[in-house]
């Protein structure tokens, strides 16, 4: 993954440019590729947590939640109605730690929680701006379950 890496740290250079210049256009347009670029990597790393309330769900229809991907939801969850796969820590807010600092893209990018959780559950996070990832799961009621 490192091509991907280093347009991940392309892009946020590039963002950093459009601030700089106040450029909020192309900033926007930039934004969004960033957001679909993380978004596919994370679709190739491993499923990290399962919500004990998702994990509970799944053992009554007989889902395997660790080894689920985004893809293959509408096999076990038709209309995409019971289950949310989840960015703990959010693309947004990953988005905005590597503008604020560009030297730790790599560690931000190791720090990525991507997981299944209940669509009610999801429903009580705050969408951006989780400045404590694991306060906001604990205020919203959802425990994380970790592969063993």
């Amino acid at each position: 993954m490192e091509y991907v890496k280093d347009s991940i740290k392309n892009l946020v250079k590039q963002m950093r440019r459009c601030e700089l210049n106040d450029d909020k256009s192309q900033f926007m347009i930039i934004k969004y590729s960033l957001v679909t670029l993380l978004r596919k990597y994370f679709d190739k790393k491993p499923i990290v947590f399962v919500s004990e309330g998702a994990l509970e769900k799944s053992k009554e229809i007989n889902v395997d939640l660790f080894n689920a991907t985004w893809s293959d939801q509408t096999k076990f969850d038709k209309g995409r109605k019971i289950f949310h796969l989840e960015h703990k820590y959010t693309v947004s807010d990953m988005i905005n730690d590597m503008t604020e600092n560009p030297n730790q893209i790599e560690n931000i990018l190791e720090s990525y929680e991507v997981g299944w959780v209940l669509k009610v559950e999801d429903s009580r996070l705050k969408r951006t701006n989780r400045k404590n990832h694991d306060v906001s799961y604990a205020q919203a009621g959802i425990i994380p379950k970790y592969r063993e």
